[in-house]
């Protein structure tokens, strides 16, 4: 049973690699930012919901819902350019400043 559980992860692993796109497509600007979402949005999000909401089982339907779409639209702007440039240069250590000089 452990062996085929291995098989089937390898195969699910191969097919999730496959239907990776190779080329840009129309959300690549979203996805070359992920990282950058994933780090931050911890900072956006908890201090949002632990003064704002109840907890979950104690909330009405109003806001269940609103506890998923606020904290989503206000992550939205950790997509931008600008934030995506300062975290490249916080973690780059500055090497993305350092190849902007030395290309001028």
């Amino acid at each position: 049973m452990r062996i085929a559980l291995q098989v089937t992860i390898v195969i699910t692993g191969f097919c999730v690699m496959k239907i990776c796109p190779n080329k840009e497509t129309f959300y690549t600007k979203y996805g070359s930012n992920t990282m950058n979402v994933y780090l931050l949005h911890a900072l956006v999000v908890l201090p949002f919901i632990y003064l704002v909401f109840p907890s979950f089982g104690e909330a009405t339907w109003f806001e269940k819902i609103a506890l998923i779409i606020i904290p989503t639209i206000c992550c939205l702007p950790l997509f931008s350019n600008i934030i995506n440039r300062l975290m490249k240069i916080i973690l780059c250590q500055g090497k993305v400043h350092r190849e902007k000089i030395a290309d001028l």
